[in-house]
């Protein structure tokens, strides 16, 4: 729980589980159920520590650095409060606490180099039950010294970390989830330079961290922080930075996680499947605002009609699309506003992009034999759906038309679908091979001609097309003459124009819903 030099700031974070009813400091210190790091082992006099927002919270259970009950949190008011230990030989039954004193000392965090303070000025505080607001990640020492009503003398003391704690966002108290969502809305509209004059140098407009993973998830020849081993650290590391900012604007604040194995159960009970349900709920709607069925942006809440960054056009090195967005360039949406769909180019996708389950997620964490298997497998079913689902695409696939394919025998109306579902993996990758290229620039009043090129006249274009065809969408395509393979690339990806959602792209950050699915 010592944040030491160097080490990651998400090493302070875990995860709370809420019990149905409040643990008395007899169950936190003596339940078998809870696997702990320590036990807490009380003389004549013993404390409980409460986060009075989360009561009834069992905080630190399986972690083997942590011991339940000696945990608080960091710009939370916490109440302490001093009992006389009934089970201590050294306690009568007619005697009660009288009068009682505190001192807190921060033992850790004292290092030149950490970024939170550091105090070696102890707190003192009088009364059985006294409230105290920890304002660093570090090791305390707390002690409570009480005079009882025979004049006895006692003094208990343990070592109590302070540690940022995240929850499932609909855990979260309307406090609690409307300041994280203030923090992200001033990391919108605030400036890096304005803002770190304002709120400190963590601070970064929400642009630097798209730009940051746009970067990174867009290079013409890689993926550089998906499809591999990187995907978890990589995000992990990103989160970690982004929470800085946040927490430069409210250092209360820190990254809650979407538990998104909650609503598969009704998705699939409720809605066969059919995740855009999620959308239309008040949970979505109250929080991430409603997404309008006309243009695509979000029409309700405190993100209605947010912005897409521009890129820095004098930056060589900064990824954006044609119309100077950051965006992916295989992106061509001509909107400046952040953009949804939640479906696949119209198409049903429930079939092809299942919500993730929570048997995704056990058979990720128990079924996988090997640190490679586990790392291919995280960010795709147990996660990526997700993505889809949010960001879905439009644009011309939406309108789509292989009815000449259809009637000639060689696709169905449900390969329609398939094509629809797979176009935008299909596009990124004809992009990375370069066997298809985008505008170097676009006007937004001339976007009818901002469309993807085909290279066809290159040896390797059918090649690559094939692989799409055959490996990404699952056709059989062995009869399938050179013509036809050139008549469906002119169908739905020559001269055509995706707009993939802001969600499912390399610029996803710019959504406030990213950020809770990458702690999960």
């Amino acid at each position: 729980g010592t944040l030491q030099s160097g080490e990651p700031f998400s090493a302070h974070q875990k995860a709370a589980s809420k019990p149905s009813t409040p643990p008395s400091m007899d169950e936190v210190s003596t339940s078998s159920e809870l696997p702990v790091g320590g036990l807490m082992t009380w003389g004549a006099i013993k404390f409980q520590l409460t986060n009075p927002t989360y009561p009834s919270e069992v905080v630190g259970g399986g972690y083997p650095t942590l011991t339940v009950g000696l945990i608080v949190e960091p710009y939370v008011t916490t109440h302490l409060e001093a009992q006389l230990n009934s089970e201590s030989n050294d306690v009568s039954d007619d005697e009660s606490l009288s009068t009682c004193s505190w001192t807190i000392m921060q033992k850790t965090g004292d290092s030149d180099s950490s970024i939170y303070q550091y105090s070696d000025t102890p707190t003192i505080l009088a009364g059985s039950t006294v409230s105290h607001m920890f304002t660093s990640p570090a090791t305390y020492h707390v002690s409570s010294t009480c005079t009882t009503s025979l004049g006895n003398v006692h003094t208990t003391e343990e070592e109590v970390e302070c540690i940022y704690i995240r929850r499932e966002l609909r855990d979260l108290s309307d406090m609690d989830l409307d300041s994280f969502l203030d923090a992200f809305q001033i990391m919108t509209e605030v400036t890096s330079t304005d803002g770190k004059a304002i709120y400190g140098s963590n601070y970064h407009h929400l642009d630097h961290f798209v730009q940051m993973h746009l970067n990174a998830a867009a290079l013409r020849s890689h993926d550089g922080i998906h499809d591999g081993m990187g995907v978890v650290t990589q995000h992990a590391s990103i989160t970690s930075k982004f929470e800085l900012s946040l927490q430069a604007v409210d250092p209360s604040v820190t990254v809650p996680y979407w538990d998104y194995t909650r609503d598969s159960t009704t998705i699939k009970q409720n809605y066969l499947g059919d995740a855009s349900s999620v959308f239309k709920s008040d949970f979505w709607i109250s929080t991430f605002g409603k997404t309008s069925e006309v243009d695509h942006h979000i029409s309700t809440g405190r993100f209605t009609n947010q912005l897409v960054g521009l890129g820095n056009a004098s930056d060589s090195s900064a990824v954006m699309s044609a119309y100077g967005f950051l965006r992916a360039p295989w992106n061509l949406n001509p909107s400046a506003y952040v953009t949804r769909y939640h479906k696949q180019c119209g198409a049903k996708t429930s079939d092809v992009y299942r919500w993730p389950t929570c048997m995704n997620h056990w058979s990720l964490t128990f079924k996988k034999k090997t640190w490679y298997d586990w790392i291919w497998d995280v960010s795709y079913t147990p996660h990526g759906p997700v993505h889809v689902w949010v960001g879905g695409m439009g644009g011309d696939c939406a309108d789509m038309d292989i009815s000449s394919l259809i009637d000639e025998g060689y696709l169905t109306d449900d390969d329609e679908d398939t094509v629809k579902n797979f176009m935008f993996v299909a596009l990124k990758n004809m992009w990375r091979a370069e066997m298809i290229e985008m505008p170097k620039s676009c006007s937004s009043d001339a976007s009818s001609e901002c469309t993807i090129k085909c290279k066809k006249e290159h040896e390797q274009f059918l090649k690559e097309w094939e692989s799409q065809l055959s490996g990404v969408m699952g056709f059989s395509i062995d009869d399938w003459s050179n013509a036809t393979l050139y008549e469906l690339a002119d169908d739905v990806l020559c001269d055509h124009a995706f707009w993939p959602g802001d969600h499912l792209e390399a610029a996803s950050p710019v959504e406030a819903s990213f950020w809770p699915i990458h702690p999960t």
